[in-house]
């Protein structure tokens, strides 16, 4: 997920910064966290020779002041719908291995860290692949 995002991201985003870890305090840009909710493995026949896999990852935009030439609130819509647009135009197939990926929950998490306002918006992204074990 976090190459699909990084590798798609438009020109006009080319500032952002990506990380698979926690939001940075010291970066100034906005930025977008991937990390993992949760999975599960699940058999798929009598045999236990294939596997169904489900993974839940958090993928976080954060901004905290003016971008893309937007003030604070428009620069993280700009943000999430361009977060938005890479997971849905590569939702079906998006690599040798993940066979389905979407977005099945989005909600803001805005907060205020040392005198400043932090826009955030979490993205829960769901990724569905089988897996066949001999």
């Amino acid at each position: 997920m976090y190459d699909i995002l990084k590798n798609n991201v438009g020109v006009t985003y080319a500032s952002t910064a990506f990380s698979t870890g926690w939001y940075s305090n010291t970066v100034r840009y906005p930025q977008v966290t991937v990390t993992r909710d949760s999975w599960d493995d699940m058999t798929g026949n009598l045999a236990d020779t294939m596997r169904k896999h489900e993974d839940r990852l958090f993928v976080d935009t954060w901004v905290s002041n003016r971008a893309f030439g937007s003030g604070i609130k428009a620069a993280r819509n700009l943000l999430d719908n361009e977060v938005k647009r890479i997971i849905n135009a590569n939702r079906i197939a998006p690599s040798t291995k993940i066979r389905h990926m979407q977005i099945v929950r989005s909600q803001e998490l805005n907060e205020v860290t040392d005198n400043r306002k932090v826009f955030r918006t979490r993205h829960t992204v769901r990724l569905r692949w089988d897996e066949t074990i001999s």
